[in-house]
């Protein structure tokens, strides 16, 4: 077995610590993900740290991740070097370790700085998705929260999994609303389309509300310099989409209720 550690110059007197993380020599002070993924708190040296290890990959992916593209774990660190240049908040990334054995990669984990800061998804609850339109319209936090994310569609930053929880929310010195991207794996940097704006949205748990997704995406995509009418087709294919598959889940939850039952 061989491991890579890659650590960033301002946290090089942590190597040490950093190296225990794969044998897991340390004592979580918060779990907040343990299911396919494994995101702890861990404070070392008086440093607070996120250490997020990733689900080891399927037999294909394994050799993907070698020979062809890099570990999620490497995608998250270099992705937030990148956000950082750009002057883009997410947490300071520290370290990235992975794990292989000869041609395929075993495990990975990244490990950045913790952020004193709650999810978006903590003041937009599943209770309020069917009202959400109102939300967009009324909330201050969520008028800041369309600002930013225009401005990460502007500059070509798209975050694929557009969920709550994947932006956190914190208040400036003056007041201000500040926020951070998490999960950063799987970022594109590219030019955004209608289409994308409309699946962002869709994702952000507004699907409850077809009105507000076409209202976002050509008010998005006309500020990013589309016209309104191929938003509007963006926006109609996009929720017809969103149905199907809503449909696809509910069968396969009746499929698996119906085989539950026969045994």
């Amino acid at each position: 077995m061989s491991r890579e550690i890659r650590i960033h110059p301002d946290y090089d007197f942590l190597r040490g610590k950093i190296a225990e993380i794969p044998g897991h020599g340390y004592t979580p002070s918060a779990v907040y993900c343990h299911s396919r993924n494994t995101v702890e708190r861990v404070d070392v040296e008086g440093v607070p740290l996120v250490v997020k290890r990733f689900k080891r990959p399927n037999v294909v992916n394994r050799f993907v991740y070698r020979l062809w593209r890099a570990p999620k774990a490497v995608r998250s660190y270099d992705n937030a070097l990148r956000l950082t240049d750009m002057g883009i908040d997410t947490p300071a990334p520290v370290a990235v370790i992975v794990d292989s054995r000869g041609l395929a990669v075993t495990d990975s984990w990244y490990v950045c700085r913790h952020v004193d800061a709650l999810p978006v998804g903590h003041y937009v609850t599943e209770e309020d998705r069917p009202a959400m339109g109102g939300r967009f319209r009324d909330d201050p936090m969520l008028r800041a929260f369309l600002e930013f994310a225009l401005s990460l569609f502007r500059r070509g930053v798209y975050q694929r999994d557009f969920n709550r929880g994947n932006f956190l929310v914190s208040r400036g010195a003056e007041g201000e609303f500040r926020f951070s991207m998490v999960d950063i794996n799987r970022l594109q940097f590219r030019w955004v389309t209608p289409a994308m704006v409309a699946m962002a949205f869709t994702r952000f748990g507004a699907e409850r509300c077809p009105g507000l997704i076409e209202r976002l995406t050509v008010e998005f995509g006309t500020r990013l310099g589309y016209g309104e009418e191929k938003c509007r087709r963006a926006a109609a294919r996009c929720m017809a989409r969103s149905v199907r598959m809503e449909r696809r889940r509910k069968l396969k939850r009746k499929l698996r209720g119906w085989l539950k039952g026969r045994h």
